[in-house]
């Protein structure tokens, strides 16, 4: 029988397929996905998109997945994170929550449903 960080890691793949294909038309690579049980107390996130050591990395708390619906919150969420990342505008790419990640968040609400700016 699986675990609990075994099912949130397939569905942490499952959702950024998903997302991938429906709101960032298969543009972005696959990233390593990774179930981090320290995240939230090392960096107050419940989930993080970064770079170590040139891959391109999703971390999600296993504390902070409510259900699958807030998941793919937090997934999409950091997908945007990841496209923006791709931007060739060097003030994009490290704006954080500014105005490229607001405009695809918006964009996402309307092509999915799901609130993703901040999904708390």
């Amino acid at each position: 029988m699986a675990t609990r960080d075994q099912k949130i890691s397939r569905a942490m793949r499952t959702a950024w397929r998903i997302g991938n294909r429906v709101c960032f038309d298969n543009k972005l690579p696959r990233p390593a996905f990774r179930v981090d049980k320290k995240l939230l107390k090392r960096d107050t996130a419940q989930a993080l998109w970064h770079v170590e050591n040139g891959k391109q990395i999703i971390k999600v708390d296993p504390s902070a997945v409510k259900n699958a619906r807030y998941l793919i919150r937090l997934m999409l969420h950091e997908m945007v994170h990841q496209f923006q990342w791709q931007q060739k505008s060097e003030r994009t790419r490290y704006e954080q929550h500014g105005r490229f990640f607001q405009r695809h968040c918006n964009r996402i609400k309307i092509l999915t449903g799901y609130d993703v700016f901040w999904p708390r």
